[in-house]
């Protein structure tokens, strides 16, 4: 790269970062958003740049707090952090992140304090090259929240859960699986054969065996490919493969995806159900109604309907009317793996009212699933009263559901590891870690409604 390119880079960087860390966008979708007419290898430098800040911020607002002295504008703290990922976790030299720095606080308008990062920036240089930077906190849940960002009171609930060396192992692990699988009616081993033919490196799922892996090189190639425009090809978490087939969607059925942007389940389920049946995807948010019918559109989803509603508001035409209905909760986030940001300005409080519109949801949406029907519930976090305190919880209060391991209905053949999958989520609930499973953390529950057996619905 040219210098100026090198500059290019850290500005949008920047820009995407302060969207990020300000306005509290998601990253992956201020990144695409930037990203759109960038050429591919810068795009690949400032989305490592942009996810090495955020996952580190914690740490780097911790060396500020000890190198800083005064109020540190908001911007000029985002520079600051930047450097100081490169500096320590980017391999970038010293020398290049402090003039690089000093370019870019120029250029966003604050040349006066171009000196002060400097000088910031250089004494962190000096105590990393002595090894004396500053010690991390010694008690536990201030070193997890300085090492990972996660909030101090999460740090605390999840010590408490899985113990210190876990937790530390788990908020360490860093997801970078790029995961597709074929749409129907195209097939895997159709999709086996396209990659193969592209060169396109790739393994198969640990779990879910039409998952495939795709190596780094890779996954430029997929996102522009005439496999994806003419939508033969879906991106998707092995995770969220994985709650779908714990719906045992079969053709024919009629399902209710309560919470369905983006539309990556909604599309997985149509997948499984050969494009027979119906599909009514729920969604609050009108522009994400939007998104889930140009995913749905891009992929041949011929059998779903999408809605504008409230899932947490009961539809009484709704009421029995469905073989499945999923509920992907909306959730905190904080499953480790891919997502720092969901880190960001998180709260106790947050978590407290998420975990009630949970409830919420499932008070309304259990109403939907006919006798003998299957309820699935789902998020992207290993927070326990999200999660089993949340199932259990609802369980009590509805002693017309019977959980039932979530795997039960699905034909083995699906599944790697089968044996070891079953055996974690006999009693109903299924908690994945990145450390131990290398996904995001992510749960999966079944219950079966009483009534009439219904085709999957044993354990």
């Amino acid at each position: 790269m040219t210098q100026k390119t090198i500059c290019s880079t850290r500005k949008q960087a920047y820009e995407v970062l302060n969207l990020i860390m300000r306005e509290g966008a998601y990253s992956n979708l201020a990144l695409k958003a930037a990203l759109k007419n960038t050429e591919h290898n810068h795009a690949a430098r400032i989305t490592a740049l942009v996810y090495c800040t955020v996952e580190h911020c914690s740490y780097a607002d911790y060396l500020i707090a000890h190198y800083a002295k005064g109020r540190i504008h908001g911007s000029v703290r985002i520079v600051l952090q930047m450097g100081i990922a490169e500096m320590l976790f980017m391999n970038t030299p010293d020398h290049v992140v402090c003039s690089e720095s000093v370019e870019l606080i120029r250029s966003i308008g604050k040349g006066g304090l171009s000196g002060y990062v400097n000088g910031v920036l250089r004494s962190i240089a000096r105590g990393k090259n002595s090894g004396s930077l500053p010690e991390l906190p010694s008690e536990s849940a201030k070193k997890l929240h300085v090492l990972y960002g996660v909030p101090e009171f999460m740090a605390h609930e999840y010590i408490g859960e899985y113990g210190f060396d876990f937790t530390d192992e788990m908020l360490a692990s860093r997801v970078h699986n790029f995961t597709v699988r074929a749409q129907y009616p195209f097939t895997t081993e159709q999709l086996c054969t396209e990659l193969d033919r592209l060169g396109i490196e790739y393994h198969r799922g640990k779990y879910v065996k039409d998952a495939l892996v795709i190596t780094k090189s890779g996954e430029l190639s997929i996102s522009g490919s005439a496999l994806f425009n003419e939508g033969k090809i879906a991106i998707q978490s092995e995770s969220a493969m994985l709650c779908c087939l714990a719906c045992g969607a079969e053709s024919g059925m009629k399902i209710l995806d309560a919470c369905s942007a983006p539309g990556g389940k909604t599309a997985c389920l149509a997948s499984l159900m050969k494009n027979n049946g119906h599909i009514v995807a729920e969604e609050f948010h009108p522009h994400r109604v939007k998104l889930t019918e140009a995913t749905l559109k891009r992929l041949g989803v011929s059998i779903a309907e999408c809605i504008c509603a409230d899932a947490a508001e009961f539809n009484p035409e709704f009421e029995n009317a469905f073989d499945v209905v999923l509920v992907d909760a909306p959730c905190s986030g904080m499953g480790g793996g891919t997502k720092p940001d969901a880190y960001l300005n998180r709260t106790e409080n947050n978590v407290c009212e998420l975990a009630s519109l949970q409830q919420k949801i499932l008070e309304a949406c259990c109403r939907c699933v006919k006798s003998g029907g299957r309820l699935v519930y789902s998020t992207c976090t290993v927070s326990k009263r999200e999660n089993a305190d949340t199932v259990q919880s609802f369980l009590m209060n509805h002693t017309e559901f019977t959980a039932v391991s979530p795997f039960g209905c699905v034909d083995s053949n699906k599944l790697r590891q089968n044996e070891d999958i079953r055996r974690r989520s006999a009693d109903g609930m299924l908690q994945l870690f990145p450390n131990l499973d290398g996904m995001d953390g992510f749960f999966i529950a079944a219950a079966v409604k009483s009534g009439a057996e219904m085709r999957n619905a044993k354990s």
